[in-house]
This record gives C-alpha cells, structure tokens and sequence, in this order.
C-alpha cells in the first residue's frame, strides 16, 4: 500500500507538471511569440526552413519564440513553434481559437523537442498539425514530418495534408483518423517516408534496420484497402547515384527518404511531376477498390 500511494503521487506530480508546462506554452504561443512572415531570417527557426527549401507561408498557424524564457516553458528564442490537435476534435472547432492544443513541436537547429499533454503516462493520441483545409476535400494527406508536409503539399498542388510528427504518431494518427465519425467519408493518402538506406544500415547488434515508414503505411492499408493509398517518392533505388546526389546538394546521404528530400534532392519540378503521378495513381487506386466514392481528386 505504501508503493502504491507514493506511485499515485509520483504520478499525480508528473501530470501536474505536465498541466502546468502546457499550459505556460499555450500562453506563450498566443502571445509571446510572431508570425513567421513577421520574424527575423536570423531566428534558428526560420533559418531551417529556408535550409529545407519551405515556404514561410505555409499555415498562419507556425509561430516564432519572440522571448527568451525565465522559467516555464523552456522553448528557446527563436524556435519554430508547431502546436498539435486531436484528430478527432469536431470540425467546427478547427483552426479557431477554442480548437485545445494537446501537443507542441519546437524546432531549432534541426533538432526537435515535444512537450505532451499526458494523462498520466499515457500521452494524448492522434495529433496533427492541419496544412491546408481537411474540410475542402474527402481525400487527404497524412505525412511524419513538418517540412515533409510542406514539400507534399507544395508539390501535390494543395492537397490537405496532416503531420503527425514520426511514423509511431502517424500510425496512432491515422488509425483513430479512418475509425472516427466525422471523418468516415474520407480517403486517405499517406505520403510516407521511404526509409529504403536506413533499412540497408546495421545496427550495433549485427542486423539490420526495417523500412518503417513502407512497413507502417502497408500495415495501415492492410487494415483499410478501399481508404489507404501509400504514395512514397519515386526513388528509383536501384537507378540512382545518391552519394553524387547528395555531394551535389550538399545534404547527407543518410537523408534520402521523404519528399521533403525528394523536393530538395531532384527540384521542384520533378517534385511537382511525381506528385501529378501519385495523385493519378491514387484516384485509379480508390476507384478500383470500391468503398467510398466521389468526383473530386
């Protein structure tokens, strides 16, 4: 009884903690912190999207550490802010002020940091960072990364994509999307990483690393094959010169795998091009499966 009562308070605590971290970030992102267009080149924020080639004007939604803190939360000055939602919160909340944030991203660097709105250990489920309207269309995106949401949603020509962080949270993301209400209209492309060099990579223990962006989005569309389109980037493994690709674009060859890299690597306009073949590819894709049906792309 006595281990049970301190875990309770350990764990009682640490939701406290949590509570209160989150909420000094929520008020720190509505006002401490900038627009994009409105922020300094030199903020280490801004300075990795020009890196990765992102438009500053993705989503009105990324913000700027305008403040140094003293305290609580301890996103540095100049981070890129990225607030988080639940993907099943309902519709008309979207993009408005009373929309409750359970999630923050702040990037600086190239390094990531989270904070998690837990519930006791067990952190909130489903998030997503909305690039573009999901209500505009029933077909969507969903993506791991920021600047792969970015690069999928400029070279796709607009289609309403969801990032979800990482391949775990895309899995858990994309599971409630296809199982919820108000979504259940809806179609699904997953413009996954092609994590094909890391998968060739041996670990300290003698065997190798998977393909964990093809493996997750195959599993997803075993699950579901008349909503699940997977749309990778058009690699072509085995017909291209990487390491003089990548010395070519001054990128790190490890980094081959989204289309963010895809984008950075061949250009826009082959980005642009492969997306238009994705997309074919895709409506053929649903049309054939039966299920859910409509007119637009």
């Amino acid at each position: 009884p006595e281990e049970i009562a301190r875990n309770t308070a350990r764990e009682n605590e640490l939701r406290e903690k949590n509570a209160a971290q989150l909420a000094a970030d929520i008020e720190a992102y509505y006002h401490t912190s900038q627009a994009l267009p409105d922020a300094p080149r030199t903020s280490t924020g801004i300075k990795y999207l020009i890196r990765k080639k992102t438009p500053l004007d993705v989503s009105p939604f990324l913000r700027i550490a305008k403040e140094k803190p003293t305290g609580y939360p301890d996103i540095p000055q100049g981070a890129l802010i990225v607030p988080f939602y639940d993907v099943r919160m309902p519709l008309d909340l979207l993009f408005t002020r009373q929309a409750p944030i359970i999630y923050f991203q702040w990037i600086t660097d190239d390094r990531k940091y989270y904070r998690v709105n837990w519930t006791g250990r067990k952190a909130a489920k489903g998030i997503v960072f909305w690039i573009g309207d999901p209500r505009t269309s029933y077909t969507i995106s969903l993506v791991e990364g920021l600047v792969t949401g970015a690069a999928w949603y400029k070279a796709s020509g607009g289609m309403p994509t969801g990032v979800c962080c990482n391949v775990d949270r895309l899995k858990e993301t994309a599971e409630l999307f296809l199982t919820a209400a108000q979504w259940r209209k809806h179609r699904l492309i997953l413009a996954s990483d092609d994590d094909h060099i890391t998968a060739q990579t041996a670990t300290p223990q003698g065997t190798f690393n998977t393909n964990k962006g093809i493996s997750t989005a195959q599993a997803l569309q075993r699950a579901f094959p008349e909503r699940v389109y997977i749309a990778t980037p058009p690699w072509q493994w085995d017909k291209i010169d990487f390491r003089a690709l990548a010395l070519k674009a001054g990128d790190d060859i490890k980094k081959a795998s989204d289309w963010n890299d895809y984008l950075v690597m061949r250009g826009e306009e082959a980005a642009h091009a492969a997306a238009a073949d994705r997309l074919k590819k895709a409506l053929e894709y649903f049309q054939t499966q039966g299920g859910v049906k409509h007119n637009d792309r």
